[in-house]
């Protein structure tokens, strides 16, 4: 809980001192500096654990797997999926019926339209990464048992996240969903039918594929232009 709370934190001063500068700039400038920040925080990470891999207790350290026909979960699993399916709720209800989900909905879809109509967007902002980060750093605490501990341990479930979103679609919360659960099914094949030495391509392949067919996502709707 501690790590979850300081990941919220972290995010909000980071977008304050970091990006609330940036926040009329064109998207491409911020995912650079997003980058070039996640590559910052990986160093300063290394200074006080170095290279080290980790180990993280899992949350039923001694409970025995559960055992379904052919099928072995760990408890940590469970929980994982668990944790995961109420945070989905939570942000659905969230944007959906909330006057801050709302906000939020409205200042991506049009930042200079919510200025004009009252919404604060500097403290949307901060709430989103701090959002955001809150969201990460429970991922990273269910993950940590099973991925270990280590500065780039986030990076092999960055590109899954990202693959998710491009195939369920980027403005589509249910096609995010939709999109990682097909991921995971999909890799898993991958790496039975193909070979686990390219399991982890999946994730690149889809991609490739998705864009190719439909750039919006299988949820996504397609940008209206009016003349």
């Amino acid at each position: 809980m501690i790590a979850v709370i300081a990941c919220g934190v972290l995010g909000a001063l980071i977008e304050r001192i970091a990006f609330r500068p940036l926040s009329d700039q064109h998207h491409i400038t911020l995912a650079m500096v997003t980058v070039g920040l996640s590559f910052a925080l990986k160093g300063a990470a290394r200074i006080p654990f170095g290279q080290d891999i980790y180990t993280f207790p899992p949350l039923f350290k001694d409970t025995p797997p559960i055992i379904v026909g052919t099928a072995v979960i760990s408890p940590q699993s469970l929980v994982t999926i668990g944790v995961a399916v109420l945070l989905a709720a939570a942000m659905f209800v969230f944007f959906r019926s909330t006057t801050m989900g709302k906000q939020m909905r409205a200042t991506q879809q049009n930042l200079m339209g919510a200025r004009l109509v009252g919404i604060n967007t500097g403290r949307i902002f901060s709430a989103t990464w701090a959002l955001a980060c809150v969201a990460g750093g429970a991922a990273g605490v269910l993950a940590a048992p099973v991925s270990l501990l280590y500065p780039d341990m986030g990076a092999n479930f960055l590109l899954k996240g990202f693959a998710a979103a491009v195939l369920g679609g980027f403005e589509s919360v249910p096609g995010a969903i939709v999109g990682g659960l097909l991921i995971g099914v999909i890799e898993m094949l991958f790496g039975g039918y193909v070979s686990t030495a390219f399991q982890h391509l999946s994730a690149f392949v889809i991609i490739i594929i998705v864009l190719f067919i439909r750039p919006q996502g299988l949820f996504g709707r397609k940008a209206v232009h009016r003349v």
